[in-house]
């Protein structure tokens, strides 16, 4: 429209050659004498030029306000796609946290503004209104230029006002509310950016949609389905299905929003719920001279209609107090559908993570003791019996019997680790363990070597061993990049198939991939190799003292269960007698538990089971002597 307008004054506007106000310029007097049809003919020329200019002005401006609007229309349409929708997405999010932040900004900046308006208006130019403090106070926020208020203003008052005023507005507007800003955007975004995480890019989608309508094309039916197709086919297996009527489906769109209190727990107080409760305070109101009808219907009731309470209730529930209530502190039960399944699914977890957790803890209970007595009987065994006897049971053999072979792995090098960190290069070190390793040696699975500083392509050839047991089946590498500000980054993982390794004692030398998929492409040629052999425990002194070097060098000091029974058979004979009974009432004890905790896992009882640990716990330990 405004442009309309402009071309029509455009179109009308029309200008002369000359314009001969002066009716006689060569006069020797009365030289500004005018024409008055030339003089009326100028005058609208200049009216004409500042219509022009005004439409000019008004066809530009809402030509502006036009591109922006549609630069927001744009962000708005871009909502169909989850990453490019982030803005207005993250606006919406943090909408409530915006406006009252907005509301708290508005009383403080027209606090200062009128201040400012009091302190400075009569001698600084720029707060001589409110509104260009205004002005002002945001000149401030944006770029704050002492030269061009500091001499005016600090005349204007005494020094100290003008500072306190010039700080406290900085220390309140900027350094605070601004950065709360910042805070609530950034704290938005982190939320939709979580939530869209997942999601497919924009020329991703762009592919996939590329690829579809080639293959809508390309590919014959029989082979590929599109989802127009697949689509058409859904509305008619709808239309074919059963239909509730309109009023139906109305009604229950209608019931489907009903609201209720909703409490935690999964606790609703609907209307009734509401009406039982105001009900409930019926005697009090009756003590300040109300009857029950005038709390439920302010007193609409026939003198003569006798109700008992119950048909109260019921007329209560569509009361217009209650519908009041219903209203401001109801929520619609449909929206907080979700919220209450989420809540029971939390209860439902938690409830089985005691349950576990409970099995978990009487399981353990009774392996420890079950080993203590072990221990015990091995301890008064070595006393009962002859010492040659014992020494040839030979405990220290039969306890390395557990052991299949040694494996010994020498760390050779590793190859193209890829960049971790944007301003240097990888410091890699490796961490290496095994399966499969016998429960109660002591023995630490993991082995950790040195790290290299600033090297894609590291060489260790360091040495390690483990004590294997039959169930040990793959050895895991893992490379790892050393940070000192940070936790460190795992790089990748490799995978050693054991059984591949002969059981003869042989190096088999080896370059194995490192996998990792959250960094993908860049461990595309990334590999470390090893050089390995299986020894027979027994049979090779050299693997038994390379694992003792290692044992040495790398694990924690492990608990020596020969010494723990060594000590605990140097008993008396009284002790031992003590001891030797304490075992037997144990082992009763035992036997009761074992049965509780077989009854408890046949009827899925697990208060039952914590019944039983709290049984064992509260029995006096069988190990201990006076």
């Amino acid at each position: 429209t405004s442009w309309v307008i402009h071309a029509q004054h455009a179109a009308a506007f029309s200008i002369q050659d000359a314009y001969p106000v002066l009716a006689d310029p060569e006069a020797g007097a009365r030289l500004f004498a005018s024409n008055a049809a030339e003089e009326k003919k100028l005058l609208q020329l200049i009216k004409d030029m500042r219509q022009i200019s005004g439409s000019m002005t008004t066809y530009s401006t809402f030509a502006g306000i036009s591109v922006v609007l549609f630069i927001f229309r744009m962000l708005k349409g871009l909502d169909f796609q989850e990453r490019m929708g982030l803005v207005t997405r993250t606006i919406q999010s943090a909408s409530s946290d915006l406006a009252h932040f907005f509301a708290l900004f508005g009383i403080v900046f027209a606090g200062y503004a009128c201040v400012g308006t009091l302190l400075f208006g009569h001698q600084f130019e720029g707060m001589v209104t409110v509104g260009s403090t205004c002005l002002t106070l945001v000149t401030f926020l944006l770029s704050l230029d002492p030269t061009e208020f500091y001499s005016a203003m600090i005349h204007a008052t005494v020094p100290w006002a003008f500072h306190l005023f010039l700080w406290s507005y900085l220390i309140i507007a900027f350094f605070i509310l601004l950065n709360i800003f910042l805070a609530i955007l950034v704290d938005a975004y982190a939320n939709v950016k979580q939530e869209t995480v997942q999601a497919a890019g924009l020329p991703e989608e762009l592919y996939n949609v590329a690829v579809h309508g080639l293959k809508r094309v390309v590919w014959p039916a029989r082979k590929f389905v599109s989802n127009e197709e697949l689509l058409g086919q859904l509305k008619e297996l709808r239309a074919t299905l059963t239909h509730h009527h309109p009023i139906e489906e109305r009604v229950r769109a209608t019931l489907s929003h009903r609201r209720a209190v909703l409490l935690p727990g999964g606790v609703e107080i609907d209307n009734m719920a509401m009406a039982k409760l105001i009900g409930s305070t019926v005697p009090r109101a009756i003590q300040r001279g109300k009857s029950l009808k005038d709390v439920v219907k302010g007193g609409q009731v026939a003198p003569d209609e006798e109700l008992d309470h119950t048909s109260l209730v019921l007329r209560a529930t569509n009361n217009d107090a209650i519908h009041d209530l219903m209203k401001r502190f109801g929520e619609d039960v449909s929206l907080r559908a979700d919220q209450r399944d989420k809540e029971v699914m939390e209860l439902v977890q938690l409830d089985n993570l005691k349950r576990t957790l409970a099995i978990f803890t009487a399981q353990s209970r009774m392996i420890k003791e079950q080993r203590r007595v072990v221990q015990l009987m091995e301890g008064l065994a070595k006393t009962s019996l002859p010492p040659d006897e014992w020494e040839s049971l030979n405990p220290e053999e039969a306890s390395d019997a557990g052991h299949a072979a040694v494996l010994s792995v020498e760390l050779l090098q590793a190859q193209e680790l890829p960049r971790m960190d944007l301003v240097r290069a990888c410091d890699p070190y490796a961490v290496m363990f095994v399966d499969g390793v016998v429960e109660g040696s002591g023995e630490s699975v993991v082995r950790k070597s040195t790290w290299r500083r600033a090297n894609r392509n590291p060489v260790w050839n360091e040495f390690f061993s483990w004590k294997t047991s039959k169930q040990t089946s793959t050895l895991t590498v893992t490379i790892w990049d050393k940070d000192n500000v940070t936790a460190d980054d795992i790089v990748g993982c490799g995978y050693v198939d054991l059984s591949t390794i002969p059981m003869n004692g042989e190096w088999v030398t080896g370059w194995y991939k490192l996998e990792n998929p959250q960094i993908g492409n860049k461990l595309k040629n990334a590999k470390v190799e090893l050089r390995m052999k299986h020894t027979p425990f027994n049979s090779d002194a050299a693997a038994q003292e390379q694992f003792a070097k290692d044992a040495a060098a790398q694990q924690q000091p492990a608990k020596d269960d020969a010494a723990n029974a060594k000590q605990d058979t140097a008993l008396t004979p009284e002790q031992r007698d003590q001891s030797s009974k304490g075992a037997a009432d144990f082992d009763s004890l035992l036997q009761e538990l074992n049965g509780e905790e077989e009854a408890a896992s046949q009827q899925g009882d697990v208060g039952a089971r914590e019944n039983a640990v709290l049984r064992a716990e509260s029995v006096p330990d069988a190990h201990e002597t006076p």
